[in-house]
């Protein structure tokens, strides 16, 4: 993503299971282990960036996968990733499967894994290949299958288009989730057949399949490592609204509004009350130091630079309902690094 906050680490190897309330620092400061049974567990991942290794150390970690074979262990629970998976590290192909493979253990289970768009996503299907690293592309044989693989018909773009998605309310605990960030600009509620709607949903959803369904770029072997081709180019050039509005700078895939602004409350307050939620959770700015949390516990920025390209700390943030009903909030945490 090319911009993170560092923070002073010095810890050792060890895993971290705090639950909290809402608080109004900007890190967790209460730490309360449940007193009653879970009810309901979901989890939420953040930025993944081509890291099998440390993908699968968290979620067994966190208890969502059994971390010896991998098989999802998590029951009814929800996993929610939220976007850019791909980029930077060498196993987007290995982590995409991971996750389609998830998908169908956890639906056996009673389970679901949500998986949602990032804007490397996003770069990816228009042949924007600036962040790819050699090392991803050997591991799909070459520029052209991995072109292939991410079009309309290819493996990981067949698995974008059946599965994947802009954002994600969750009912339960009341939280909304989605890469960058809903500014109020994007929240207003468009209402269709009596069905809740937002403009950014289905702009962004819009614009993934026009972009998978004409990419080009596969033609002269892909975007090749370290640049964009001339297609992708020339195709973003003639974007207009609603494309252009939704992937712009403040966008729901760009945006840093709530990890930069000096008080994004006021807007973090409308935003919950057009989505009907009481948490708006996100990825995309990079504190290696740890999550990020605002605004009375309301605003919380999960991407912690888990890939080994930020030598981050691997964590998810857990959100679950206990037997009265309470919301509490888990971090899992693996550090391995003094500093």
């Amino acid at each position: 993503l090319g911009y993170m906050y560092k923070g002073a680490l010095a810890v050792s190897l060890v895993v971290c299971f705090v639950a909290v309330f809402y608080t109004n620092k900007h890190s967790p400061a209460t730490s309360l282990h449940p007193t009653s049974r879970l009810t309901y567990r979901l989890f939420a991942l953040g930025d993944i960036h081509g890291d099998l290794s440390n993908t699968i150390a968290i979620l067994g970690a966190a208890g969502v996968i059994d971390p010896h074979n991998g098989t999802w262990i998590a029951g009814s629970s929800v996993l929610v990733q939220t976007g850019d998976i791909v980029d930077r590290g060498p196993d987007a192909l290995a982590v995409y499967r991971l996750m389609e493979r998830l998908a169908i253990e956890a639906k056996e289970q009673g389970g679901r894994v949500v998986s949602l768009w990032g804007n490397h996503e996003y770069m990816n299907a228009m042949g924007d290949w600036r962040f790819v690293s050699k090392d991803d592309i050997a591991r799909f044989g070459s520029r052209h299958a991995r072109c292939v693989a991410f079009s309309a018909s290819g493996e990981i773009g067949q698995a974008w288009l059946s599965r994947y998605q802009v954002s994600y309310r969750d009912e339960h605990v009341r939280a909304h989730f989605v890469h960058g960030g809903i500014e109020s600009t994007f929240s207003h509620p468009i209402n269709n057949n009596n069905n809740t709607n937002f403009v950014f949903d289905e702009s962004g959803r819009d614009l993934m399949h026009h972009l998978l369904h004409t990419n080009a770029s596969c033609d002269n072997g892909g975007g090749g490592y370290g640049g964009i081709s001339a297609t992708s180019l020339r195709r973003r050039s003639t974007w207009k609204d609603p494309y252009h509005a939704f992937y712009a700078e403040r966008g729901p895939m760009w945006s840093r509004f709530y990890a930069t602004s000096r008080d994004p409350c006021p807007d973090a307050e409308k935003v919950m009350q057009d989505l009907d939620v009481d948490v708006l959770v996100m990825g995309h700015t990079t504190h290696v130091s740890g999550p990020v949390v605002r605004c009375n516990g309301t605003v919380r920025l999960i991407d912690t630079g888990l890939s080994a390209a930020y030598e981050g700390i691997p964590y998810i943030l857990e959100i679950a309902k206990d037997e009265k009903n309470q919301t509490i909030f888990i971090d899992h945490y693996i550090t391995d690094k003094d500093g």
